[in-house]
């Protein structure tokens, strides 16, 4: 409803992206489903690219070949983002800002601009000193991609 008009919040993916494979993926979700697709469905589609890519490399069609082949992802491109499988096979990529504009999510900015924008903006904007301080301590984190900005 309007009590969220304006907020920002992050997310892993958005429809309205920017980039060419964003724009085929959701051309044919669109076709096939009738709608836009969620970052849901865009991560499933990317971790089913990642497993296919992984078999295609593994050594065998064994478990631990494949488990291997995943472990060592590095800079794989899907709709989501670039993703990079980290020492302890999580998936490292980047996330998405959006804020609610006429009540939809609208796709603002990768997240590492944004969080640019903070900290460049934020000794001109007394309100914004604190979502930079959190900026800060989140940075790095896991918890930059579930990072809810709220309204500044």
């Amino acid at each position: 409803g309007s009590a969220l008009e304006g907020d920002y919040f992050s997310n892993h993916s958005a429809p309205d992206s920017a980039g060419a494979s964003v724009k085929a993926f959701v051309a044919k979700y669109q076709a096939k489903y009738g709608k836009q697709p969620g970052a849901l469905a865009m991560l499933g589609y990317d971790a089913v690219k990642v497993v296919a890519a992984a078999i295609e490399r593994a050594e065998s069609l064994r478990g631990p070949a494949i488990r291997d082949a995943l472990a060592a992802t590095k800079d794989h491109a899907g709709v989501t983002g670039i993703l990079t499988m980290d020492a302890n096979r999580d998936a490292v990529k980047s996330a998405v800002v959006l804020q609610i504009q006429k009540g939809k999510p609208k796709y603002l900015a990768d997240a590492p601009r944004f969080i640019a924008y903070i900290r460049a903006t934020a000794n001109r904007y007394r309100e914004l000193a604190p979502l930079a301080r959190l900026v800060d301590e989140v940075e790095g984190s896991d918890a930059v991609t579930g990072f809810a900005f709220g309204r500044i």
